[in-house]
């Protein structure tokens, strides 16, 4: 008996510890407080961000920041501001256009080896060095132009000298574009789930619109702060304005000292997520997915890139964060759309150009749908869409650099208009270019993407040349009267048109380029648009040349013939490129010839050399 009893006790005393070992550790009080979930119990992603329910990729949401930060700051100081201040400083449109120059040769000139660098050191500790240099930029900006304010030159030998100085300040911007963009924005194409880029570009193009709203009205109120001086185009207004401007800068800086590459997604995230979003999208009527840029803004409670002129400067001439954009992904916490809410269950997988892209992800074998709608089968020629995007935008850096920077001074010196008037055309600028953003996005998911990017152009150059022809024509009004004041306005008009035209098929051509470029050059291809930025501010001193030779309306001849060049150039687009947005190929498509490397043309032909013997 006592043995019985001596080997039930050892039985129950090691079934207690065998429970005892099975049984998970209880967390500690601190364990508990900083685990963090979602409204509905599964644990919260680091990678993302959560607020109000939303939630998106945290370095989505700082490109964000960083694109509203910038574009705020470039459309209050980097735009017509800077612009009348060398010129009434130094006292001609041709040092401006130097000035210009200098920037983008020193973008230039670093922008290659830091795209390699991104590509192998991390897309995010690249942006962070562009990030800490911008200090350095802002302090001799910020001399440099309390100097000038201070001590007018007089002389030609200070003339020269307050150039140099300006001319360094604009180097070093320069160079922190080169350093910061291309990284930041291959970082964020790579934080966005496939079949969304589109949407994610419009939505950031959107923000940098709606700042660059925002800077002109900021710029009229100093403007009238400072009274009866800031009526007109004095030194002290034009002084205060731009330390404002550079103030805001530090902010950007924050922004980019934020990024990380830990946060981007993985290649097997990134294609499991498309698949949902396509899967999710299939069961969603067709004007539920193709909401517009400005109802997701909204919907998504977010604050509503290349312009061409004015306040708002174009990517790579200051701030260069191209436009951009984001959708609605599939309901859930933990989903890898860009933006996600819990109480939608509507995937945006249809957009800019995209109404069947990520769906195709879901069921790669299906044959494509016919029609406008579909995505067609793809060109063996397919390689070959990022040269030729490449072209045209050299093209058009080098027609809208002759003009981009004078357009300001062009209704200042001739048509005669305040400071106050010349902001709220760039007021109304961004507004448009939304607007007709939103508008190109709706017709490319009927037409195709290339389809809409080349009748846009066309128009836009059309009203380029109605505005050189109306030049005269309102210098023979008398200024001050009834009739000057309608010119001027007709003028202003066409002008405005023209650059929402012109500009707001950005986010197609930046979702058509990331569709035809494998994730591991984007970087590079990225840093590519800075050859494009030395087009655009090199040509810049031949505008400012032209200016002071002939007028501005002979320039705006000179780039209305060039930016034709450069549209002629995308005709190829309608044959060869997706018409709309698709996800990312395989390997084995990326080797068919389907996708670009950042190589020679030849090693593109002999990938499509390939496909013809398949």
């Amino acid at each position: 008996r006592i043995a019985a009893t001596t080997h039930r006790a050892s039985r129950r005393m090691c079934r207690r510890e065998n429970a005892d070992r099975l049984l998970p550790e209880e967390p500690s009080s601190d364990e508990l407080s900083s685990t963090r979930v979602c409204p509905d119990g599964r644990a919260r992603d680091p990678s993302r961000v959560y607020v109000c329910g939303r939630s998106a990729n945290r370095n989505v949401a700082w490109t964000w920041c960083l694109t509203l930060a910038m574009g705020l700051a470039d459309s209050i100081w980097a735009g017509t501001v800077l612009v009348k201040f060398l010129n009434s400083l130094l006292g001609n449109n041709a040092y401006v256009g130097y000035i210009e120059a200098a920037s983008g040769a020193a973008n230039l000139v670093v922008a290659l080896p830091v795209g390699w660098a991104a590509d192998r050191l991390g897309k995010a500790r690249i942006a962070r060095c562009g990030g800490m240099m911008i200090p350095l930029a802002l302090g001799v900006t910020a001399f440099a132009v309390a100097y000038g304010a201070a001590h007018p030159p007089s002389q030609d030998s200070e003339t020269m000298w307050m150039l140099g100085l300006f001319i360094g300040a604009m180097c070093l911007w320069g160079t922190v574009n080169a350093v910061a963009n291309g990284p930041a924005q291959a970082l964020y194409a790579d934080s966005v789930s496939i079949g969304e880029r589109s949407h994610a570009y419009t939505v950031l193009f959107v923000i940098y619109l709606l700042a660059s709203v925002v800077g002109p009205a900021i710029t009229i109120l100093l403007f009238e702060s400072h009274g009866e001086a800031g009526r007109s185009w004095e030194l002290t207004p034009l002084r205060n304005i731009v330390f404002a401007g550079l103030g805001i800068e530090m902010a950007s800086m924050l922004c980019l000292l934020m990024l990380r590459d830990k946060w981007q997604l993985a290649e097997e995230s990134e294609k499991e997520s498309g698949a949902e979003g396509g899967a999710v999208a299939a069961d969603v009527e067709r004007g539920a997915a193709a909401m517009d840029a400005a109802a997701m803004v909204a919907r998504a409670q977010l604050p509503a890139a290349n312009l061409e002129g004015g306040s708002a400067v174009p990517p790579g001439d200051r701030g260069s964060m191209g436009s951009a954009c984001c959708c609605t992904g599939p309901a859930g916490c933990a989903s890898d759309a860009v933006l996600t809410d819990p109480g939608v269950s509507v995937g945006m997988a249809t957009c800019a150009g995209s109404s069947n892209g990520a769906g195709s992800a879901a069921a790669p074998s299906a044959a494509p749908k016919p029609g406008p709608a579909g995505a067609g089968p793809p060109s063996r020629y397919t390689w070959a869409v990022p040269y030729v995007l490449f072209a045209s935008s050299v093209c058009f850096a080098l027609g809208s650099g002759m003009t981009v920077k004078f357009f300001p001074l062009f209704f200042v010196n001739d048509c005669l208009m305040a400071p106050a008037q010349v902001q709220m055309i760039y007021v109304l600028v961004p507004l448009v270019m939304a607007a007709m953003s939103t508008v190109a996005t709706k017709i490319s998911q009927r037409f195709g993407r290339a389809q809409v990017m080349l009748v846009f152009k066309l128009v836009g150059i059309g009203c380029l040349v109605s505005m050189a022809c109306l030049d005269g024509w309102v210098a023979a009004a008398t200024p001050g009267q009834p009739q000057h004041t309608l010119r001027v306005v007709v003028v202003a008009s066409i002008y405005i048109v023209r650059t929402g035209l012109m500009n707001c098929t950005y986010p197609l051509e930046e979702s058509l380029l990331m569709d035809h470029v494998q994730k591991s050059a984007r970087a590079r291809w990225k840093s590519l648009d800075s050859i494009s930025v030395f087009g655009w501010c090199g040509s810049a001193a031949l505008g400012g040349y032209l200016a002071d030779r002939y007028s501005y309306s002979a320039t705006f001849l000179v780039t209305a013939a060039i930016q034709l060049v450069g549209t002629l150039v995308q005709i190829p687009l309608l044959f060869i490129a997706r018409r709309h947005e698709a996800p990312d190929p395989s390997p084995k498509d990326a080797a068919r010839g389907g996708i670009a490397p950042l190589r020679s043309a030849a090693a593109g032909a002999e990938a499509a050399a390939v496909e013809g013997v398949q």
